[in-house]
C-alpha cells in the first residue's frame, strides 16, 4: 500500500436518498475533480444511518480538499450533497472533523 492513502468519512444518509448520493458523485467523478484531488478509488457504504464515504489518494487528501474548497466544482458538488448527507457530530466544522482515524491494517500484499 505504498504511495496510497485510505480516507474513511462519516456522516448520516437516510437510506431512502442513497442513489441521488451515488448520481452526484457519479457526474463528479465524471469531471476532473477526483484527479485533481489525487482520488484513485471511491466507496460509497450505508450503515442503519450512517454513511460511509472511503477514499484511496496517492497522497492525505485533506490537504487537497482544503485547496479546492472555494472551487465552483467542489462547491457545487458539497452543496448538492448537503441536502443528503449531514454531519455525524454537531461539532463537524471541516472535512478533517469528519474523517476516521485508521489504527490498524493488515494487507496480504506486504512483504511480498
Amino acid at each position: 500500500m505504498t504511495g496510497q492513502h485510505r480516507t474513511l468519512i462519516i456522516a448520516r444518509a437516510d437510506r431512502r436518498s442513497l442513489a441521488d448520493i451515488g448520481r452526484i458523485f457519479a457526474e463528479s467523478d465524471a469531471t476532473n475533480l477526483p484527479h485533481r484531488l489525487g482520488v484513485r478509488r471511491r466507496s460509497l457504504f450505508h450503515y442503519r444511518d450512517l454513511y460511509l464515504h472511503l477514499i484511496d489518494a496517492d497522497a492525505p487528501v485533506l490537504g487537497p480538499l482544503e485547496q479546492v474548497r472555494d472551487d465552483p466544482d467542489f462547491q457545487e458538488v458539497n452543496e448538492r450533497l448537503s441536502t443528503f448527507v449531514t454531519p455525524y457530530s454537531p461539532e463537524w466544522r471541516t472535512a478533517g472533523d469528519a474523517m476516521a482515524n485508521e489504527f490498524y491494517t493488515w494487507s496480504s500484499e506486504e512483504g511480498q
